[in-house]
């Protein structure tokens, strides 16, 4: 317990960050974007992508940004094969220690479209929704709002 008047040294805790999902995809490139949601109590953070064509092996790294306060980054990844799926993850570094975000998909070998979670989620009624990300870098949301009148027992 700190006694009233006592010195205490601050030690800062790890950044907080988030992998946002992708968008500018082409066949070969995409816009990898993520949030730092805070800076853990140090003065900046280091922030990067990691990204491969394996989602537990991500073995590419982009170049480092330092941010001295939070918010979105985003970096365009070149170069990436035509025809392949590649995931990625954000990351954070501070005096303290290093912060992964989550794995998201950053390119797709083919059209896609995948399923979000449902939002509004009430006892007669949801909003579902999902995307459909194409290889001409079109990226559509959508939601299909579902009133469910009678529930059957």
């Amino acid at each position: 317990m700190v006694e009233q008047g006592e010195d205490i040294a601050f030690r800062p805790g790890l950044s907080n960050i988030i992998t946002n999902y992708s968008d500018d995809i082409s066949s070969s490139s995409a816009r990898a974007n993520g949030w730092l949601k805070h800076l853990g109590g140090a003065p900046n953070a280091t922030v990067w992508f990691q990204y491969g064509t394996s989602e537990t092996y991500l073995n590419l790294e982009t170049d480092n940004q330092t941010l001295f306060s939070s918010g979105d980054f985003s970096v365009i990844i070149d170069d990436l094969e035509v025809d392949e799926k590649y995931y990625y993850r954000a990351v954070a570094s501070n005096d303290v220690g290093i912060r992964y975000g989550n794995v998201e998909i950053l390119k797709w070998s083919v059209d896609q479209v995948e399923t979000r979670y449902a939002t509004g989620v009430g006892s007669t009624s949801a909003l579902l929704n999902g995307r459909l990300n194409t290889m001409d870098g079109a990226l559509l949301r959508l939601g299909l709002h579902i009133v469910i009148n009678h529930l059957i027992p």
